[in-house]
């Protein structure tokens, strides 16, 4: 068995206000190939660009702030404690909105391999726009 604290983990800037930290995963301090987790913190007015996984199902549970979060063109508001699904093929994206920090754990099974992770083109969400 192998415990590990988060907050000692290696935080990867995906972009500005944007930070990530792997806990599960393939390269991950808890390694597996079935499933990901991560901690993610999205800085008030920063967003993550529209995107879709080829394989993975991804769900995104919200532990503090609010974001606003579109799948498919639609666009929902989402908090502490709401989760959201998105399957293989929905184009989603996200900004955090509220004055604090969006913060969330994203589970992805099976484990995130970023040859899965594919931006979205111009056919894609452009209701949450990237900064």
């Amino acid at each position: 068995m192998k415990k590990i604290n988060v907050a000692e983990l290696f935080v990867l800037e995906l972009g500005q206000g944007f930070l990530v930290r792997e806990v599960v995963g393939l390269d991950a301090p808890l390694t597996t190939s079935t499933v990901s987790l991560a901690h993610f913190s999205l800085e008030s007015g920063r967003s993550f660009a529209a995107h879709t996984h080829r394989h993975s199902h991804e769900i995104y549970v919200g532990i503090s702030g609010r974001a606003e979060i579109s799948l498919n063109g639609e666009t929902i508001e989402v908090a502490a404690s709401d989760a959201v699904l998105f399957k293989p093929g929905d184009v989603h994206a996200g900004k955090a909105i509220g004055g604090e920090p969006y913060v969330y754990w994203a589970i992805t099974t099976p484990a995130y391999h970023p040859d899965d992770h594919i931006a979205a083109d111009n056919h894609g969400d452009s209701s949450v726009s990237p900064e």
